[in-house]
C-alpha cells in the first residue's frame, strides 16, 4: 500500500473466503493510504458483466496462450474429497483456482 501512486484506481473482487467469518479479518489496514493518496477504491460484482462474458471468455483464453496470463489450480483427486474441500474454500485454504477430479474423462 505505501507504493501506491496518488490518485491511483484500486478495484476490489472476489472476498469468498471472508463471507462466512464472524469477525472481520485482520486483513490490511488501507484507509490512510486512502486518505493520504486520495486512492478511488470501487467494489464490483462480476455478475454485472454477465452480457460480456463470452467476450472475456474469449480474450482471457487467449491471454493464457500467448503467456500474458499465468494461474496456479489446486486439484483434488476424488469426489469423496469434495464437501471438505468446499469448506477449505470457503476458508480461504486454496491458492488459486480449486478443481475436483472426480473421473479421468
Amino acid at each position: 500500500m505505501p507504493y501506491l501512486n496518488n490518485f491511483a484506481r484500486m478495484a476490489i473482487c472476489g472476498r469468498i473466503s471472508e463471507y462466512n467469518e464472524e469477525a472481520p479479518s485482520m486483513g490490511p489496514r488501507i484507509l490512510r493510504y486512502v486518505h493520504t493518496k486520495q486512492v478511488k477504491v470501487k467494489g464490483f460484482l462480476v455478475s454485472r458483466w454477465e452480457s460480456r462474458y463470452e467476450e472475456g471468455r474469449a480474450r482471457l483464453a487467449r491471454w493464457v496462450r500467448e503467456g500474458r496470463i499465468n494461474y496456479r489450480e489446486d486439484v483434488v483427486e476424488g469426489f469423496e474429497n469434495a464437501a471438505r474441500v468446499f469448506i477449505g474454500l470457503l476458508r480461504g485454504a486454496n491458492f488459486g483456482e480449486l478443481l475436483v477430479k472426480v473421473g479421468d474423462e
